[in-house]
């Protein structure tokens, strides 16, 4: 019988009388009021019930381990240590010697398994995450190469405590993987640290790590420890690389080209964004214009369209200029900005003057909002630029150059992002 309402046949009347396997609490009208207070005393812990009290046999290591892992009443993790008797203490740092006989804690034998598997397994994330984009965002990562930071050579450095392990990366001549065994650290092996708001800033602090590694990755070693009971890790490593079921490698590069995508949209979202595809077909027709030494003439009225595809490329609403009385513009452009452009492909720099007619043409019957852009693959002499920045408070006029044009073509910088930076330039210089 396993325990329930018994009494005398025939009486009438029951009463409770828990079997010796019943649980202390029970539901319904036959609900036994129990004390909240548990104190540790010997083998076992002892509960104040009304009128009686039980004392179990003595806990198992499991059950005592499970006592180790309760939470008081407060949510802090509390349990009985052996050399004070009598008392909750809050379990803090970890220990492998740890007295609590905590089944979760790992052997040495079992950490070293560790180690040499972190050292094996990263390297293979590398290559997995590399043949993912190599395969379906090789054109993504040659136009956005910082959207893919693991293509290039990568320092890889793990921080494992007893309780985490923290995966950061960064860039580096070649690859490599470090491990930085902090297993007893007294912060990073610590149960209130792992639910810390700024942990990630805690384990740079604690290994020492420099800001331009990344966290990439991380995962609960106490609970990867449990759950192989005891045995090596070895298979653990082993089972995270199954083609077509988990490859890390494969989800690190959909989500960075996820991220990529995502920064795109929120980019034409704000005016800002590109079409790379026809940036990389114009980057091959600038190969074709930059040979044309033997031929600057023509090459001089091939940039001027090339040029307006360019903006184009980057949202911009270009027209091709019109002749009219006295004047001549290369290109207009509407938006996002209002400006007026000229480009030009000479052997030498351009000098002042061409800046002086470019800003002519701005006062002339124009409204203030339209600025001036000259576009000059040889550059300027220093009189030019001087003459541009003179009249900045009249008419703003943007200069760029060959690396500018490059910059635009291979997508490294917006060109609304550009004219703004050099504007922004002309504006600091009234507060020196």
């Amino acid at each position: 019988m396993s325990g329930g309402r018994t009494g005398r046949r025939g009486s009438g009347k029951q009463r409770y009388r828990p079997a010796r396997d019943a649980p202390l609490h029970r539901s319904g009208s036959g609900r036994i009021a129990m004390d909240l207070s548990e104190r540790t005393a010997g083998a076992g812990v002892v509960r104040s019930i009304r009128g009686r009290r039980r004392v179990p046999p003595p806990a198992s290591r499991v059950q005592r381990a499970i006592r180790l892992l309760a939470l008081d009443a407060t949510g802090r993790r509390i349990g009985g240590c052996p050399r004070h008797r009598g008392t909750l203490t809050v379990v803090a740092g970890v220990r492998f010697d740890s007295e609590a006989d905590a089944w979760w804690l790992p052997s040495r034998q079992w950490v070293a398994a560790w180690l040499e598997g972190a050292r094996a397994y990263w390297p293979l994330v590398l290559r997995d995450y590399r043949d993912r984009v190599g395969k379906y965002y090789d054109d993504q990562a040659r136009d956005s190469p910082d959207a893919f930071p693991l293509m290039r050579p990568t320092r890889i450095v793990v921080v494992v405590s007893l309780l985490r392990a923290w995966v950061f990366a960064a860039r580096a001549e070649v690859d490599e993987v470090e491990v930085r065994e902090m297993w007893e650290d007294p912060i990073l092996a610590n149960w209130d640290t792992l639910h810390a708001p700024n942990l990630d800033s805690q384990v740079r602090a604690v290994a020492g790590l420099s800001s331009d590694l990344e966290l990439i990755d991380s995962e609960d070693v106490h609970q990867l420890a449990a759950g192989t009971k005891g045995t090596l890790p070895t298979s653990v490593w082993e089972n995270r690389r199954i083609p077509g079921l988990g490859m890390f490698g494969w989800d690190l590069a959909d989500r960075h080209d996820l991220a990529r995508r995502l920064n795109e949209d929120f980019a034409k979202v704000r005016g800002y964004g590109m079409n790379r595809a026809r940036l990389r077909e114009l980057a091959g027709e600038f190969g074709i214009l930059d040979a044309m030494d033997d031929e600057p003439n023509a090459r001089g009225l091939k940039l001027e369209p090339f040029i307006r595809e360019l903006l184009a490329a980057h949202g911009f609403e270009v027209e091709k200029g019109k002749h009219r009385e006295g004047e001549q513009v290369d290109l207009i452009v509407h938006r996002p900005i209002r400006a007026l452009v000229e480009c030009r492909w000479y052997a030498d720099p351009v000098g002042r003057a061409a800046i002086t007619e470019l800003i002519g043409k701005l006062t002339r019957d124009r409204p203030a909002i339209v600025s001036g852009i000259y576009v000059s693959m040889s550059g300027f002499t220093a009189p030019a630029r001087t003459e541009a920045r003179a009249h900045a408070r009249d008419r703003v006029v943007v200069l760029l150059d060959r690396v500018d044009v490059l910059r635009l073509l291979h997508g490294q910088q917006h060109a609304r992002e550009l004219v703004d930076e050099r504007i922004d330039e002309l504006v600091r210089r009234y507060d020196s």
